[in-house]
């Protein structure tokens, strides 16, 4: 168990430290705080922009991979405390996906990460916000990806009764 543990907060915390010390050139341009972010219509989460769909597709993958840490997470006995959720990473995927809405992120791997990420969140502006997107996506990209959409609002509606 204990090497178990050794190896998931290795793993964690360099995943985690990569991130933070990406070159500055791979960095978004802009980030915003959702409570900062000031447009009609209102949007639900930050605004991370950034000019380079590799270093989009970068931070997209940090994030899915850190949710996919923490839902292996072994107990630990040190303090945890200072990981961030499962939910604040969703938050951000989605941030980084619906902010990036060039022609090139109209990409699968977008789509998906949506639906991924999208499973997470339990904010109800939030999920109508994502799921708006994914509609439009869907649309204009062509992809045949709306039977995930419609498995991740059915889970939506199990785990808290959503109502489009």
């Amino acid at each position: 168990m204990h090497a178990t543990t050794r190896t998931w907060t290795s793993l964690y915390y360099r995943t985690h430290a990569w991130f933070e010390t990406i070159p500055l050139s791979m960095q978004a341009i802009l980030t915003l705080p959702i409570s900062s972010t000031r447009s009609a219509p209102p949007h639900q989460f930050p605004l991370i922009l950034y000019t380079c769909r590799s270093d989009m597709f970068a931070a997209i993958m940090h994030h899915t991979t850190s949710i996919l840490l923490l839902e292996s997470k072994p107990p630990v006995s040190q303090s945890t405390s200072s990981l961030k959720s499962q939910t604040w990473h969703a938050v951000q995927i989605c941030g980084v996906c619906l902010a990036n809405n060039a022609t090139w992120s109209h990409d699968p791997t977008v789509l998906a990460e949506l639906i991924y990420a999208g499973r997470f969140i339990s904010y109800h502006e939030q999920r109508k916000e994502v799921l708006r997107s994914l509609y439009l996506l869907v649309k204009e990209s062509g992809l045949r990806m709306g039977e995930a959409v419609d498995d991740m609002v059915a889970t939506w509606k199990l785990d808290s009764g959503f109502d489009t």
